[in-house]
């Protein structure tokens, strides 16, 4: 059987130092089915991820009907800032009202803080 501790947000590359502060740490992880540290350090990843995550989701709304593939990338500029990413999900809408259409779609966007 395999413990494991992992770590995130390290102050320094490849270390988990017991004294840096930025770190943010999972509980320790101890099962007898993790028999490889690969199958340890991925169950420490999966955990940590649970509790932190450096990503938000966003909405974006446009005018216009387009389709973009869940899972593409895109560049989002807010502000004369550009930060990437990616398409979780698409809503398509067409409304009728009298005899005109109106289209619209929404972008669920997950994205860095």
């Amino acid at each position: 059987m395999i413990g494991i501790k992992v770590c995130r947000g390290n102050s320094y590359p490849g270390q988990c130092r017991e004294d840096d502060l930025a770190l943010s740490w999972g509980s320790d992880i101890s099962n007898v089915l993790l028999t490889t540290e690969m199958v340890a350090v991925e169950r420490g990843r999966v955990e940590i991820d649970k509790t932190y995550s450096n990503r938000i989701n966003s909405i974006v709304n446009l005018v216009s009907p387009v389709f973009i593939s869940p899972g593409s990338f895109l560049g989002i500029n807010e502000g004369g800032e550009i930060t990437n990413g990616m398409v979780k999900s698409v809503q398509l809408s067409l409304q009728k009202k009298d005899e005109t259409f109106s289209t619209a779609t929404t972008l669920s966007i997950e994205r860095n803080l």
